[in-house]
């Protein structure tokens, strides 16, 4: 379980330590590279709300493949990983159950996800559509998104700010977004 953590080292989450359950916000520091190993399971968001995230200051890099795609969730999704929150099954995953994955105007090395199952997220924001988007890319941030499926998105699944830096977005699909899946 992580709470509200900086990673300031290079850091690699493995099958091993699978799945991994970001309560509240866990940033990756400026200068700094967090690599997502195939087939991880990453559960986002807290039991008392829902605004679980990953801040991208620096570098991510979730590399999937097809047979075992990095899959970043809701903590209560049961059918991926088990009962990640402990709750015996008494809580179902819903749209904007964890916020975002946020890549800031420091995020300048291009971030990675490919291959990966990205769901739920988009935090609730009552009768606001575009209000924050799954997966966030600021001015300046490079990201190459490929490969992926982006899904159950409470408002966008993916937004990018004017002035980006180099994004890349290919082969990837996008369904069952409450708004737009684009922006």
């Amino acid at each position: 379980m992580i709470t509200s953590q900086t990673l300031t080292a290079n850091t690699t989450w493995t099958m091993a330590g699978s799945p991994y359950w970001v309560q509240d916000t866990l940033r990756v520091g400026a200068g700094v590279r967090l690599t997502i190993e195939p087939g991880v399971v990453v559960k986002i968001g807290n039991p008392s709300n829902s605004y679980g995230s990953i801040i991208v200051d620096g570098q991510l890099a979730a590399l999937g493949t097809s047979a075992a795609p990095v899959v970043f969730t809701s903590h209560r999704d049961d059918s991926i990983a088990g009962d990640t929150n402990g709750d015996g099954g008494a809580t179902t995953p819903a749209r904007g159950d964890w916020y975002h994955i946020y890549f800031s105007n420091t995020a300048t090395t291009q971030s990675v996800i490919d291959r990966a199952v990205i769901q739920y997220g988009g935090q609730r924001v009552s009768g606001v559509c575009h209000a924050s988007a799954t997966v966030d890319v600021t001015a300046q941030a490079s990201l190459s998104l490929t490969n992926s499926d982006l899904k159950h998105a409470m408002n966008s699944s993916l937004s990018t700010a004017p002035g980006t830096g180099t994004v890349r977005v290919a082969n990837n699909r996008f369904s069952e977004s409450k708004c737009a899946p684009l922006r």
